[in-house]
């Protein structure tokens, strides 16, 4: 399930709109650079994921189950990377007020967000909940 939901970043590929009123020309040059920042600073923390995982001891068995290791100095950057996957889930989800009503009309794709959302939130919580063993 952690796998999932880190495989799934970055869900979105651009910025929120910087704002709905003002000089569309300059709205449109700023979103642009925002979205250009953004997609750059994404694929740099893909690239960090990737290589953070490969660490031969990230994950490990212990008895039934597997254990997997966060430096404490990656726990602020686990926690946006996991963050945005939520974020970016409820955003693709048409950033729904009301969760009852969004998933009376579900299909594969808002089932999959949905899940992400709900997997990336829970383990928002291991992280923020567990105690610090580095």
């Amino acid at each position: 399930m952690l796998l999932l939901v880190l495989s799934s970043f970055p869900v979105l590929t651009s910025a929120r709109a910087i704002s709905k009123s003002g000089d569309s020309e300059q709205l449109a040059d700023a979103q642009k650079l925002l979205d250009e920042a953004m997609s750059e600073r994404r694929q740099t923390m893909r690239q960090e994921l990737e290589t953070w995982l490969k660490s031969p001891d990230r994950f490990h068995q212990a008895g039934n189950h597997f254990e997997w290791r966060v430096e404490n100095d990656h726990r602020e950057w686990l926690l946006q990377i996991i963050n945005d996957v939520r974020v970016g889930s409820w955003v693709e989800l048409g950033s729904p007020d009301d969760f009852d009503a969004s998933q009376q009309q579900v299909d594969e794709e808002s089932a999959r967000h949905l899940a992400l959302m709900e997997l990336a939130g829970m383990f928002q919580s291991v992280l923020l909940m567990d105690e610090p063993n580095d």
